[in-house]
């Protein structure tokens, strides 16, 4: 019973300091995916990465052309050699195991720019929002997924996006 007492005690005083805690703390928040989708870096990025996909893609169709051609090759000799046939499957191997190599490189490298693009633009858009908030007073930015209500008076996604575009 006192301990039912103490804790009910206990979450009074809690309710009651919390306000004391908060006041003069001043708040905004953000929509990240709405500042990302519409940075003009983010479309230069996704340009660079989508003409280097495209370079990669061509050399990926055309090892794999090389080895149709070949297969057919192969298969619509049927008087070749015993030893010339296994020549041929061999060298069929070694263009699909380089076909393999050149396509886990593209994927590789592919990633690694994506990443390296992606953590240059969120880096910027921190940098932005974080000079914002200096500049209003504001000491806690949230993304606004992150919240459950949120008065539009609050969100500097707008300003974020002005000043990227600058």
């Amino acid at each position: 019973m006192f301990r039912r007492f103490f804790l009910v005690l206990l979450l009074f005083f809690a309710l009651l300091a919390t306000p004391a805690l908060t006041e003069g703390i001043k708040i905004a928040f953000v929509d990240a995916t709405k500042i990302f989708d519409e940075f003009p870096e983010t479309e230069k990025a996704t340009q660079a990465l989508n003409e280097e996909v495209k370079v990669k893609r061509e050399k990926i169709d055309q090892l794999q052309s090389e080895i149709e051609r070949m297969q057919e090759k192969l298969a619509t000799n049927p008087l070749l050699r015993e030893e010339e046939r296994k020549k041929q499957q061999e060298a069929i191997e070694r263009k699909k195991q380089e076909l393999a190599r050149v396509a886990e490189e593209a994927r590789q490298s592919l990633g690694e720019k994506e990443q390296a693009l992606t953590k240059r633009i969120i880096d910027k858009i921190t940098k932005t929002i974080e000079a914002i908030a200096k500049e209003k007073g504001i000491d806690l930015v949230v993304e606004k997924n992150s919240i459950v209500y949120g008065n539009e008076r609050l969100d500097i996604t707008k300003e974020v996006i002005e000043r990227l575009k600058k």
